[in-house]
């Protein structure tokens, strides 16, 4: 190789390597990808990107590399074979579905390198076809840039709407994960907010049918949005919890068990376990405050209410109600249920001046502003 064919070929080398050190996936370069997929045999079936992924990425490293070899030592053939095989493991790599990570631009740059690189060696083996081969450079440098926007673009998937009536909401699993709306009358969808970096999502609506709430892990932590649920619209976004490549099957099984919910906990706004007695408050408008369960108690079984927030407490065998306003501030508490044998879960129904708190069979009926047992 001489002059500019060298050139080029030193340039692609150079450009080859800078890829590995860009995000692939989940904003993450691939050697870390690939530490994280091989690790313990939990996460190689439940946490992205799985073995087939990161065999994938080190045999398209392995030939794109075998590629920049034989070229260098002067095998044009062979390094041209072997970076087509390379492209081809390159290009599926980087369309190929990934949930729980999304796309990153150095497949995408990594390709055009080897690309460059053959076209380089396309020269050295015929050196009439050097115009041909500065054409095939610059569609590959033009592919490489509209690739790594085609592939970023995939990310995303989210559609609004301008109807303004009641909707239900459902969980999105797969590729893409997120929240769907569906019309409650017809169930015609509405609008839905996929994303490919999510997974396990819950979703919720609040129980005035106005705020659509949704929770994700992702690869840095869990998070929550907002939206408007007869629009689609998104009004915010918070992180819950940092907790780096985080694993689903890890999370409790019953609340109380540790400082985490397994649940959407929805009245007024969205509440989230922060500490064995303490819960973070979000609201619909994204404003924040903290409640303390009363002294006794060690998680939630439920949540609901339109006007006001009321928390079913888990209280050893006993199970108590805490009723906040919506600033997350104490009204009042009881303690309706006694010696309740496995409550895990409760139900809340707000009927403006009272309130109905369903546990395992039993139920209480509950004054909203005092809340006195009232049958």
């Amino acid at each position: 190789m001489r002059g500019m064919v060298l050139w080029a070929a030193l340039g692609a080398a150079v450009v080859f390597a800078g890829a590995w050190f860009l995000p692939w996936m989940g904003d993450t370069p691939p050697f870390p990808l690939i530490g994280h997929g091989m690790t313990g045999a939990g996460f190689i079936f439940d946490t992205p990107p799985g073995p087939g992924t990161g065999l994938e990425i080190v045999l398209f490293g392995l030939l794109g590399l075998a590629a920049f070899v034989a070229a260098f030592l002067t095998a044009p053939v062979g390094s041209v074979i072997i970076a087509l095989l390379a492209d081809i493991t390159g290009v599926h790599l980087a369309l190929r579905d990934h949930p729980g990570l999304s796309s990153g631009p150095g497949t995408v740059i990594a390709i055009m390198a080897i690309t460059v690189l053959a076209a380089t060696q396309v020269v050295v083996i015929w050196p009439a076809a050097r115009k041909s081969a500065i054409v095939a450079v610059a569609l590959a440098t033009v592919a490489g840039v509209g690739g790594s926007v085609l592939v970023t673009a995939r990310d995303v998937d989210a559609t609004t709407s301008t109807a303004l009536s009641a909707v239900t909401v459902k969980e999105q699993h797969g590729p893409l994960s997120g929240i769907t709306a569906v019309d409650a009358k017809n169930g015609a969808e509405r609008w839905h907010h996929w994303e490919r970096d999510w997974t396990d999502a819950q979703a919720g609506l609040s129980p005035d049918g106005a705020t659509a709430y949704l929770a994700v892990d992702k690869t840095t932590g869990r998070y929550a949005l907002a939206f408007a649920a007869a629009t689609g619209k998104l009004l915010w976004q918070k992180e819950l919890r940092a907790d780096p490549w985080y694993w689903p099957a890890s999370r409790p099984t019953a609340p109380g068990v540790t400082d985490e919910d397994p649940w959407l906990l929805i009245g007024p706004g969205l509440v989230h376990h922060t500490g064995l007695n303490q819960l973070r408050y979000l609201d619909a408008d994204g404003r924040e405050g903290t409640i303390r369960l009363d002294a006794r108690c060690a998680g939630v079984l439920g949540a609901g209410g339109v006007r006001r927030l009321y928390l079913v407490e888990m209280c050893g065998d006993a199970v108590g109600v805490l009723a906040t306003d919506r600033n997350a501030t104490q009204l009042w508490s009881a303690m309706p249920f006694q010696s309740v044998a496995d409550a895990f879960r409760a139900t809340v129904d707000d009927h403006g001046d009272t309130i109905t708190i369903g546990v395992n069979d039993r139920t209480a009926t509950l004054d909203a502003g005092t809340g006195r047992v009232t049958g």
